[in-house]
């Protein structure tokens, strides 16, 4: 009997053993589970964070390009506008010279009329001195039409 006793205890000894070798490994287990999860929440956390962090980076790279291409618009736009105040600038004195030339043109014909006019007038007076002498003279008048 006493060896039976020994026998049950040591059986009851080993499953002790056995059922707490389970226990220890199954906190093993826990604590490897916990520590792997824990790592794959930091891991998460930190391409959740890159993530945030590239999106702000092509954000910021975005509006410094739309910033760049407002400016480049700003520019070009300026450019236009000085061009066409130029273009302006350059037709009104195209239109300013060809009113100072036509107007040289008309004065030029003005003149030249009016040197037609005073020739014929001096031709007239020069007419009629010659018809006062002639009929001072008693001599028969000539009317001289200019044709010119």
């Amino acid at each position: 009997m006493e060896k039976k006793e020994r026998q049950e205890a040591i059986e009851k000894q080993e499953r002790a053993e056995a059922l707490d070798k389970r226990e220890r490994r199954e906190e093993q287990d826990r604590q490897a589970l916990e520590k792997k999860e824990a790592i794959e929440r930091q891991e998460k956390a930190e391409a959740l964070d890159r993530k945030y962090r590239i999106e702000d980076e092509e954000r910021q790279r975005k509006e410094k390009r739309e910033a760049i291409e407002e400016d480049r618009k700003a520019a070009l736009l300026e450019r236009k506008l000085e061009a066409e105040e130029t273009a302006n600038k350059i037709k009104l004195d195209l239109e300013d010279r060809k009113i100072r030339e036509n107007r040289a043109i008309e004065e030029s014909k003005l003149k030249m009329e009016l040197e037609k006019l005073e020739m014929d007038d001096k031709e007239k007076a020069r007419q009629h001195e010659i018809n006062l002498k002639r009929l001072d003279q008693n001599l028969p008048v000539v009317t001289c039409l200019l044709v010119i």
